[in-house]
């Protein structure tokens, strides 16, 4: 019965004159007034054919509007030159605002919150197809379409989780491939169609095992780094400073499509991207709202990609930066943790009285039981790549930064090395204690790379040395190859 059902509809929409310039008279009016019926009632057996009911929907939006001094993207076409279709469309209009309640097109779309999967999923892409020809029209670009799928993305957010996950997954791949895809003007139009969609989705609260909110501002961190004009690049910055400030009491798994976009910039290589990302990240920093206590790893991620950027000053700022919040991370755990023994003694107490307490689960420090094992809430692979990342700020030439980013890497040892694992620490040391020495050899023994100053060189041996004593039962097996590193500056000096 589909092919008999389109057929129907489309004969309807045709039969309403809406996408022809002809006159429209009162049979006309009669179908337009049975169509939207349809789609008022039967909405949920349409399936295709809501393509023909949503264009018919398009160009009564048009004529109502037709000769108002509205804004490019209000899909207000202008009307056209020719005198004879020029008399014929707003003659067509009059009729149109006399004859049609408005409010029924507005309850077709409020009416979809009614649909079944199946249904809810032909509607948005029936109008996301419909967007996407109304974008794309080489003289007069529509944004009707495009605000209706906010319209109905907003209505259906209380939808369960998979429902709306499927929704969801049409919607933001229309929007992002509209942003990537177009002018500048259409780009940045489909950017602050998210931000409304943002604004309504976060205030939604996030439940701990799931992070739907990464994956709703997924589409900004795609269009970021796929689209290429800057005004756009610029927009979205300008949404991730909005929601940070606007949005940070309920922002949870956000924080990190945020941190993601704003390390995003420093691969432009665009100065004013970079800076304005980076100004964000310290206005954030310096508000510290307390949701952003749960993402300080994916924070401290961030702060090392910026202090490896070319920019001696941003640098300087985010290697301060990784200090503090590195000290922030592990007071917090051992805090912790020793509220935890705390209660471990209470409990104890307790149960000597016969008062059993309910138990609290241990804030462990270091998470064995996943594949890559958490110290002080961030991964093993999340620390190599930070005090690699360190050990590069040390080697790169254009950054005045050896002594501070030594002082960094050796800081973070000395702090957390109790918690690193034997295995561990053979990643660091072979990973990075060893490379820090070879490339220090390599700028003495070169004559064309110029080293880093002396004082970096020897702290970094001091403080290797002062790691080594402090955590020797970890690291007998380094001593050897200590020894020789000695022996190999000696003979460099």
């Amino acid at each position: 019965m589909q092919t008999e059902r389109d057929t129907f509809v489309l004969s309807l929409a045709k039969f309403t004159n809406l996408t022809v310039p002809k006159e429209i008279d009162e049979k006309n009016i009669k179908c337009i007034k049975l169509l939207l019926a349809i789609a008022s009632n039967y909405g949920h057996v349409l399936g295709s054919s809501w393509l023909y009911v949503i264009e018919c929907l398009t160009r009564i939006d048009y004529y109502t509007h037709l000769g108002q001094d509205d804004p490019f993207y209000s899909q207000r076409e202008r009307v056209s030159k020719n005198p004879v279709i020029e008399k014929i469309e707003i003659a067509n209009a009059e009729i149109i605002k006399g004859s049609i309640d408005l409010n029924t097109i507005h309850y077709i779309f409020n009416k979809s919150t009614n649909f079944e999967l199946n249904e809810i999923i032909d509607f948005i892409t029936a109008l996301c197809k419909k967007s996407e020809e109304e974008l794309k029209h080489p003289t007069n670009p529509s944004s009707f379409s495009l605000q209706k799928i906010v319209e109905v993305a907003d209505y259906n957010l209380d939808r369960i989780k998979f429902v709306w996950q499927k929704i969801w997954n049409i919607i933001k791949e229309h929007i992002s491939n509209v942003a990537i895809n177009s002018s500048t003007e259409i780009s940045m139009f489909a950017v602050d169609s998210l931000k409304q969609l943002s604004t309504k989705f976060l205030k939604k609260q996030e439940l701990a095992t799931h992070e739907f909110q990464r994956e709703f501002l997924q589409p900004f961190e795609t269009i970021f780094i796929r689209v290429k004009n800057d005004d756009t690049k610029n927009l979205i910055l300008d949404c991730c400073n909005f929601i940070a400030s606007n949005m940070a009491g309920s922002l949870k798994s956000g924080w990190k499509s945020i941190f993601d976009i704003l390390g995003h910039s420093i691969d432009t290589h665009k100065e004013t991207l970079i800076k304005f990302a980076f100004s964000i990240l310290q206005r954030i920093m310096k508000e510290n709202p307390p949701s952003l206590q749960e993402r300080l790893s994916d924070l401290i991620v961030l702060l090392v990609k910026f202090a490896k950027c070319k920019y001696e000053d941003i640098s300087s700022v985010s290697l301060k930066n990784v200090k503090e919040r590195i000290d922030t991370l592990i007071k917090n755990f051992k805090e912790q943790k020793q509220k935890h023994n705390s209660n471990k003694s209470e409990e104890a107490e307790a149960e000597a009285n016969g008062k059993p307490e309910k138990k609290i689960a241990d804030p462990k420090i270091v998470d064995t039981k996943i594949a890559d094992p958490k110290i002080y809430g961030i991964s093993q692979t999340g620390w190599v790549g930070i005090l690699q990342a360190l050990l590069t700020i040390f080697s790169n030439k254009k950054l005045n930064l050896h002594q501070q980013s030594i002082e960094a890497l050796f800081d973070i040892l000395a702090l957390c090395g109790d918690e690193f694992p034997q295995e561990f620490w053979h990643v660091v040391t072979s990973g990075v204690i060893k490379p820090l020495f070879d490339e220090i050899q390599f700028f003495f023994q070169s004559d064309k790379e110029k080293p880093p100053s002396v004082e970096a060189c020897e702290n970094a041996l001091k403080r290797t040395i002062d790691v080594h004593h402090m955590y020797y039962s970890k690291l007998d097996y380094f001593t050897e190859d200590l020894f020789n590193t000695i022996l190999g500056c000696a003979t460099i000096s």
